[in-house]
């Protein structure tokens, strides 16, 4: 199954089931079809799911003291200090699951960082934590610079470049990489 929404002039997969499956959200109908044809398609209800999605940040926010959304379907929660209300990670991931409807099968993510935590809830199993200690590194390493909270201008050229992981990415020295694109004459900094 493939949920789809209209997205700009192309129909996207917003979300798709099985999880394992090959096709990834953001996907475009065409690409889904191309790798599965006997997959069954269902219209996004975006009020719907914003509807739930409220009730679901006004319930967190009411138990955990620093709660923000960045957007449908994803919800930053600070763990700072909230190892001494809980006692550990498994009390506090359980009262975060515990907040959530059943049917809802969130993944959740721990990172030093929003952006880390953010991939690495995209790496976790439903209703699991990943937890990327240490190898933060090794996690933003896999992802393609796709994920990257960056206009689709900016990924091309990044892609012109054949910096096509966050991991290639990475493997520059530090410093900054400046690209100019555009008739705007704008400058990103990647640092």
């Amino acid at each position: 199954f493939a949920i789809i929404q209209n997205h700009v002039s192309k129909n996207i997969v917003l979300d798709v089931f099985p999880v394992e499956s090959n096709i990834i959200p953001g996907m475009s109908i065409q690409e889904a079809r191309f790798i599965s044809s006997d997959l069954v398609y269902i219209k996004a209800d975006m009020e719907m799911y914003q509807k739930e999605f409220d009730d679901i940040l006004l319930n967190l926010s009411t138990i955990f003291p620093d709660v923000e959304s960045s957007g449908l379907g994803c919800i930053y929660i600070s763990m700072e200090g909230l190892n001494y209300i809980y006692g550990n990670d498994k009390t506090l991931i359980d009262t975060m699951l515990n907040s959530v409807p059943t049917y809802i099968q969130p993944s959740i993510g721990i990172s030093k960082g929003k952006f880390p935590a953010y991939l690495a809830a995209l790496s976790a199993q439903p209703r699991a934590m990943l937890d990327t200690g240490d190898e933060v590194q090794t996690l933003l390493s896999k992802w393609p610079i796709d994920v990257l909270p960056i206009d689709e201008k900016t990924k091309h050229l990044l892609h012109s470049f054949g910096l096509d992981s966050l991991g290639k990415l990475g493997s520059y020295p530090l410093g900054p990489i400046q690209a100019q694109f555009g008739k705007t004459g704008r400058t990103i900094w990647l640092l």
